[in-house]
């Protein structure tokens, strides 16, 4: 009906959905006007964000409606790296797939297939039950180019938990290489720490560079990259030996104190100033501030991207167990995990073992008897050491590998001997919504959704679990990953093992006896916490899920395969002539890595990563803000733009992720530098995290 020439509104419809631009997972009211989304809004109830979003989140709509968005199935017709493909039905595309898994799988071994995929994306149930299915343990997750060995340290010391810093309760915050006021926990972090301030909390900040958390502290401390576990063993002598640690705590909940001690003895003020290159007054008031307040530490990507990332992790859980933050007010709040029990939905799939192409050991701990891979804690894969490793075919030839969601053509630094090792491969699938520096080396492209059109669960920390739910259809001929690996199961003959008609399908088995429905969370959105499941002190009561019962001040993992228990710091890497400079990278707060550079609107807040330098070395090398400087390492060399900032160390360069994309999308193509060109490519020996932050570089006016 027409009233005055004007078509009637259509109607609004609101359904909660879960945001998948970061890890963080805020609830989100979207609203749907016919077949269009017009407007994300937090949700106003969700204990996660409490009715705010990011930059990111209310952009996210975006993504959903990209002109740019791989739209059909696509199939090579030139030569790898070309990028020419043809449009296919998704029957060729699926069958060709099929074929050429089914072939590989019969004359190489099963273990030659790889599935590599973001988890900040989806889940990895599924995918990692269908390549379980075929046999292979080459389920490769992306974590250890992001936070691997911090999980790691975590598991390690406080057992298998969810661990929420009590930031608004808290009386001392101590920020060791984590930027909460800046990066993309910001939603929730940076709420709780503001509260926390104006109520009398101090803020101490331990960074490189002048970061927005730095900016807001009532201490910085302007440390040398890969000092952070230096400067926390440092503090945590200083507790134990002036005796501002939580004595009964220590005794009566802590496994290991002894060692400890014996351990921190080297970490006297002087030694732990000069290596860190804090002064002594600057480190003294923040050890006094840390055993005089209720206090609280958190540690971030700063801490874990050296080589020495999961023991430096460790030592700010030890500090946290020092203070008796655990499981207390204004310290860290431990909550079960899994959060919910899932059902093993059957027919069960299990691992099938044996080595894996990243040499790690999985998720697959206890330890077999004698089996020692080179990176038993790394619970979701080492994949930055996959393309070497599939050069030099270690420890067996891989022929087939399967992208979902990931770009590591472009986000690791091994991004070049990847592309070389694609020669080895006889297939690359790339499952993703966008083109990108790594589908234009695929064989198959498989168009996926973007999380507004998928179905999945999501944990996020504060609430015990969320729905994403789709709020369109699946644009153009796109499919939600997990469908695509269904069908890709049928048109191979696993319907076995994969019986399932729909993803759906597979989420209501897994929550059979969980005590919630699929049904339920469609409507609500999401679980919080009981009042009783988040009460402070039942950890002390029951005991912590570690070996020991108890926090684990030196590690019965580690113990157990014959490793030093207490933390090994490597420290910064030596000094050099011919590379004077550390250089470090950071996030920006309105962008997740590379996976938001194609968003118009958080492009056009910052269009390109100037290299940050100190107004000392600049009059060094010669430049000011706006001239080019070339950096070289090692792996290579780029060339960016300068901002003089007095806000980083004189002997510290710092240059944003996010930028220097040659495909991903009109907008992000041609923005700015990759820093990856030149970053190190070290690996914590523990945890497998990349220690990209280990880079040492010389610059010259370009």
């Amino acid at each position: 009906m027409l009233l005055h020439g004007v078509a009637p509104a259509a109607r609004q419809e609101q359904i909660v959905t879960t945001c998948n631009l970061c890890v963080v997972g805020c609830s989100v009211l979207a609203t749907r006007v016919g077949d269009r989304v017009v407007r994300l809004a937090g949700h106003p109830e969700s204990p996660v964000n409490r009715g705010k979003l990011c930059a990111k989140g209310h952009a996210g709509f975006y993504k959903a409606i990209h002109p740019d968005r791989l739209r059909h199935p696509l199939v090579r017709v030139g030569a790898r790296g070309e990028g020419r493909f043809e449009r296919v039905s998704w029957q060729r595309a699926l069958r060709t797939v099929a074929d050429a898994l089914v072939s590989i799988r019969r004359d190489f071994g099963p273990q030659s297939i790889a599935l590599w995929q973001n988890l900040n994306m989806d889940r990895p149930d599924l995918a990692r039950r269908f390549v379980h299915a075929l046999g292979s343990p080459n389920f490769i997750g992306h974590v250890s180019t992001c936070d691997a060995s911090r999980l790691v340290a975590g598991a390690m010391t406080f057992g298998i938990a969810r661990a929420e810093p009590d930031y608004a309760n808290a009386g001392c915050i101590l920020a060791v290489g984590v930027n909460p006021l800046g990066a993309n926990h910001l939603v929730v972090a940076a709420r709780e720490i503001l509260a926390a301030k104006a109520k009398g909390a101090v803020l101490v900040t331990a960074d490189p560079r002048l970061s927005e958390t730095a900016a807001r502290s009532d201490l910085w401390l302007p440390i040398r990259p890969g000092t952070d576990g230096t400067l926390l063993a440092g503090l945590a002598r200083w507790l134990v030996e002036s005796g501002h640690f939580d004595r009964a705590f220590v005794e009566q909940h802590t496994f290991g104190f002894a060692t400890i001690r014996r351990f921190l003895e080297p970490f006297t003020v002087e030694s732990v100033c000069a290596a860190t290159r804090v002064d002594a007054e600057r480190f003294l008031r923040a050890a006094r501030l840390l055993g005089e307040r209720r206090s609280v530490v958190a540690t971030g990507r700063g801490v874990i991207t050296h080589r020495d990332a999961t023991d430096a992790a460790r030592m700010g859980e030890i500090l946290n167990a020092l203070l008796g933050a655990f499981d207390r007010e204004g310290g860290v709040r431990l909550l079960d995990y899994p959060p919910i029990p899932l059902a093993r939905v059957e027919p069960a799939v299990a691992d099938p073992g044996g080595p894996r192409i990243d040499r790690a050991n999985g998720d697959r701990l206890p330890l077999p008897i004698g089996r020692q891979p080179a990176y038993p804690a790394a619970y979701f894969g080492v994949s930055h050491e996959l393309p070497r490793n599939v050069l030099a075919e270690d420890p067996y030839p891989l022929r087939a590998l399967l992208f979902h969601s990931v770009n590591p053509v472009y986000s690791l630094p091994q991004g070049r001997e990847l592309v070389r090792a694609f020669e080895k491969l006889a297939l690359v699938v790339s499952i993703d919504a966008f083109p990108s520096e790594t589908t234009r080396f695929a064989d198959v492209v498989l168009p996926a959704s973007t999380y507004l059109e998928g179905l999945d669960l999501w944990f996020p920390a504060p609430v015990k679990v969320s729905l994403r739910q789709p709020v369109l259809a699946p644009q153009h001929e796109s499919r939600p990953a997990q469908e695509i690996l269904l069908a890709l199961a049928r048109e191979m003959g696993l319907s076995h093992e994969l019986p399932f008609p729909r993803y759906e399908d597979f989420l209501r088995a897994q929550l059979a006896g969980s005590g919630v429905t699929l049904d339920e969370l469609r409507a609500q959105g999401f679980l919080s916490y009981t009042e009783e499941e988040r009460r402070y002190g039942r950890r002390r009561e029951r005991g912590f899920p570690t070996p020991s019962g108890r926090i684990e001040l030196v590690s019965s993992l580690l113990t157990a395969l014959g490793r030093p228990p207490a933390p090994e710091l490597a420290g910064p890497p030596a000094d050099e002539a011919s590379f004077p400079y550390h250089l470090i990278t950071h996030k920006l707060p309105f962008h997740t890595q590379s996976a938001t550079a194609e968003n118009p609107y958080l492009a056009a807040i910052q269009s390109f990563n100037p290299v940050v330098m100190n107004p000392e070395t600049a009059a060094t090398i010669g430049v000011s803000t706006g001239d080019r400087v070339e950096i070289e390492s090692a792996r290579g060399s780029l060339v960016a733009q300068v901002r003089v900032s007095a806000g980083i160390r004189p002997d510290t360069l710092a240059l944003a992720h996010h930028f220097g994309h040659t495909a991903y999308s009109r907008i992000a193509a041609g923005r700015g530098v990759n820093g990856n060109l030149v970053i190190a490519d070290g690996t914590d020996p523990v945890g497998g995290n990349l220690a990209f932050n280990d880079t040492r570089v010389r610059a010259r006016r370009a």
